[in-house]
């Protein structure tokens, strides 16, 4: 499911340069680090896919829970409002807390010509290690127990 989004948004990434041809935008350095930010955003996809491809397969309720956890990150995520919002209100505890957030910045943060943090790469190249360390112990353990499951 991961590679196959991957290819529709490779193929609508055709349209990019034609619309900065047209609009008379150049490109900067920064915006290169998209490239590593979103391969490490693709690293980190892979392994939650496969984690909650197991663990929802096993418990078939994990389905809807997980649904419900994505809309709740989805607002808690500065996906719909910038992230100085809430620094203004709440501090910046929430937004480092959550590991979306990192992930978004190494995204987003080329894109608007902005380097993203050192703390955003160090939290996601943690949370991409420890979670294919998890992922592929969880998946050792239950490799030949999953075609039961489904």
């Amino acid at each position: 499911m991961v590679i196959r989004n991957v290819y529709i948004f490779l193929h609508n990434l055709i349209i990019i340069p034609i619309l900065l041809l047209i609009l008379h935008r150049g490109v900067s350095w920064e915006a290169v680090l998209v490239i590593p930010g979103f391969l490490l955003l693709l690293l980190n996809l892979l392994w939650i896919s496969l984690l909650l491809g197991i663990i929802c397969a096993r418990f078939r309720d994990m389905t809807q829970i997980v649904n419900s956890f994505l809309q709740v990150f989805f607002y808690v995520t500065p996906i719909i409002w910038m992230p100085e919002q809430i620094i203004k209100r709440a501090g910046s505890f929430i937004l480092n807390i959550n590991p979306f957030y990192h992930f978004m910045q190494l995204v987003r943060c080329p894109i608007l010509n902005i380097y993203a943090t050192s703390t955003n790469w160090f939290c996601a190249l943690v949370i991409c290690f420890l979670g294919w360390t998890i992922t592929l112990a969880v998946f050792n353990k239950y490799r030949k127990n999953v075609p039961y499951w489904l």
